[in-house]
């Protein structure tokens, strides 16, 4: 993991700075010197994997506990995601004490939702796969309570997505579950790739190769996302092109 030797390595957490910087430098287990000003910008890529992969573990432990209490099902599957994500010893304690940063009360979750998305420029594929993540973590133990679902919501306004947008992200989940077994149904198909029953096949083709494009793997690792994230895109593309399939059968196109 070469952002994370450089984290370790060149203080990349402390030129982070902000309440990101904060997270990271407690994780690590060292105080943070310096102000966001002072952050070095020519490390950009590895700022930006850091902020993601931090965000992501540290919400991850946010939304976790928003029902009240960790779940073991969100807790096997973060472990489980760390051991997919071929994290070393050293790595999963980083990981574990970001989850652990973000179950405590003093999370500044505002404050760390507005650096995340001004790091990622805004840009919507980074910031819709941070969300699908999230997602996945609520979804762990096969359903969403109120308390998750209040949370989510607000977090996806904080980095300026809408109740569609969370739609759309849990109909992709449920239609991968019904994938697993075999039961993904012809509406699932259309809810995941975001086009209407009556859209013709040469906009379905369109859509289906719109959304392949900004969510190829490569492409999100150039803008900073974490090689070892990239599964999630490699399975956001597999949804797709299984969603696509099923219409064209359908249609039989």
């Amino acid at each position: 993991m070469g952002w994370f030797s450089t984290l370790t390595g060149a203080g990349l957490g402390m030129a982070i700075g902000g309440p990101i910087g904060g997270i990271v430098g407690a994780a690590v287990g060292y105080g943070l010197g310096r102000s966001e000003d002072d952050a070095e910008s020519e490390n950009g890529q590895e700022r930006i994997r850091t902020v993601f992969f931090s965000t992501v573990f540290a919400t991850m432990g946010y939304v976790a506990k928003a029902d009240g209490r960790v779940s073991e099902e969100e807790i096997r599957f973060v472990t489980s995601l760390m051991g997919e994500l071929g994290l070393n010893s050293e790595e999963r304690e980083f990981a574990k004490n970001l989850f652990r940063e973000g179950k405590a009360p003093r999370f500044p979750l505002d404050d760390v939702l507005q650096q995340f998305r001004r790091e990622c420029s805004d840009d919507p594929d980074m910031l819709n796969l941070f969300l699908w993540i999230l997602l996945r973590v609520a979804y762990a133990d096969d359903l969403m309570d109120t308390g998750e679902r209040s949370v989510l919501g607000d977090i996806a306004s904080r980095i300026g997505l809408d109740q569609s947008q969370i739609d759309k992200l849990e109909a992709e989940i449920r239609a991968e579950s019904h994938e697993d077994t075999g039961d993904a149904s012809l509406e699932e198909a259309y809810e995941v790739l975001g086009v209407r029953r009556d859209a013709s096949d040469a906009e379905i083709r369109r859509t289906y190769t719109s959304r392949m494009k900004d969510f190829h793997p490569d492409k999100l690792e150039s803008k900073g996302l974490p090689e070892e994230m990239k599964r999630f895109a490699e399975e956001r593309c597999k949804e797709f092109s299984l969603a696509y399939e099923t219409i064209r059968q359908a249609r039989s196109v």
